[in-house]
């Protein structure tokens, strides 16, 4: 993750989770069920921060993971264009041979008829 973005969430990912701690615990303080302190507007808004947070995150290690996964795919692609190349014989009779049969067959047959 990049320096300057990860530090940023995580730091703001820590802060609404202390937010949302103490809303859950005044809450949990006035003996309100959970059920409850699910349908306050404030503990749901920090919660939906909270979770915001968390995806922005993981978006951005997914990112990393993948900016690292090209670097690395770079550097073998690099390696194998220093290696030498090998060459490699083509078969040269081949073709004609077909070739050859293909007419021989087709003169054969038009004899016949």
């Amino acid at each position: 993750m990049k320096a300057s973005r990860g530090t940023v969430f995580e730091a703001q990912l820590k802060t609404a989770t202390e937010m949302f701690e103490r809303r859950k615990k005044a809450l949990t303080d006035k003996k309100l069920d959970k059920k409850t302190q699910k349908k306050d507007p404030q503990f749901r808004a920090l919660f939906a921060k909270v979770q915001q947070f968390k995806t922005r995150i993981a978006a951005l290690k997914k990112l990393d993971d993948r900016e690292i996964d090209l670097a690395k795919r770079r550097e073998e692609r690099a390696l194998k264009a220093k290696e030498p190349k090998v060459k490699r014989k083509k078969p040269v009779e081949a073709a004609p041979k077909k070739k050859a049969e293909k007419k021989a067959k087709k003169e054969g047959g038009a004899a016949k008829a």
